[in-house]
């Protein structure tokens, strides 16, 4: 598990829509990951891993759950879905 800062590789902000996009590079070989922020509200809407490796941890902060927790949280859901043989679009 990579951890430490990235690196900006890109920022988009609209002051429209109060929407910012920023694209860093991780540590290591981390991979580039995109976050998506509502300005206005202070919320972080999306995190995106865009290339690999998904080796590296994210503490978004704000009451959200790291990064490690939320591909573990999934992974269970996926399981519990195969087991029963429920496989939809998910």
């Amino acid at each position: 598990m990579t951890k430490g800062s990235g690196s900006v590789l890109s920022t988009i902000k609209n002051d429209d829509t109060q929407h910012w996009e920023v694209r860093v590079d991780m540590p290591g070989d981390g991979g580039i990951v995109k976050f998506e922020y509502q300005l206005n509200s202070n919320e972080l809407r999306e995190v995106k891993g865009l290339s690999s490796s998904f080796e590296y941890e994210i503490e978004p902060g704000n009451g959200l759950i790291n990064y490690s927790n939320a591909k573990v949280l999934r992974l269970v859901r996926l399981t519990e879905i195969l087991s029963n043989g429920n496989l939809k679009k998910i």
